[in-house]
């Protein structure tokens, strides 16, 4: 393989590896075999920003603390190229949410798709971004889950006053007492572009209808 091109092996890593990366990696990950092969094999697949840029933490991830090193590192070596990310995250797992802002959130200007499990604290925190910050977003898939009582105050989104090209969203909520309708998931609050929407998925009887 060594007199093959570069855009040929380009083409064999994206077939050797999965579209997505699932944090805490295996050891059988096939994008940490290629890059320790050889020098030349390093040099390709870091050149290959598709390779980096999809990926997805489980809830084992807080059982470390090299993956948020790790992930970073994937984000780097996408460079510029889109990212897409997803969580998943059992509420038993709370400690996971500040780490998904501080590892996440610094990059999320660049992803196109967001598919995230969010506590209260982590969802005030991505409702309240700068404008522009979701710039790139097409799809957004939400689930709050939160044993807590809200008690910030509503926030003043502002991260969606600039989506043009979102397309997709959905929103799911659980963990509120039946009695409680929290103001702070008012739709109102979200400041999404509905006329642009194609895809609509609401799940949750303790959203206020606006």
């Amino acid at each position: 393989m060594e007199d093959l091109p570069i855009e040929i092996m380009h083409k064999i890593f994206l077939e050797l590896c999965s579209p997505r990366t699932t944090f805490p990696l295996r050891r059988d990950e096939p994008r940490l075999s290629i890059t320790h092969t050889c020098s030349r094999w390093r040099a390709i697949a870091l050149s290959t920003p598709t390779l980096w840029a999809d990926f997805y933490i489980c809830s084992h991830w807080v059982e470390s603390a090299l993956y948020p090193d790790a992930i970073r590192a994937w984000i780097s070596r996408a460079a510029q190229f889109t990212l897409s990310f997803k969580s998943r995250i059992p509420a038993t797992y709370l400690e996971m949410f500040p780490a998904i802002d501080k590892v996440v959130f610094p990059a999320i200007h660049r992803c196109s798709s967001l598919n995230l499990h969010l506590n209260i604290a982590t969802m005030h925190r991505l409702l309240t971004l700068p404008p522009y910050s979701l710039y790139a977003l097409q799809s957004l898939t939400i689930l709050i889950r939160d044993q807590a009582l809200v008690v910030d105050p509503t926030p003043f989104a502002t991260a969606f006053k600039s989506c043009p090209q979102l397309w997709i969203f959905e929103l799911t909520t659980y963990g509120y007492p039946p009695e409680y309708q929290p103001e702070y998931l008012r739709l109102a609050n979200f400041n999404i572009p509905w006329h642009q929407l194609a895809v609509l998925k609401l799940d949750s009887p303790s959203i206020p209808a606006d």
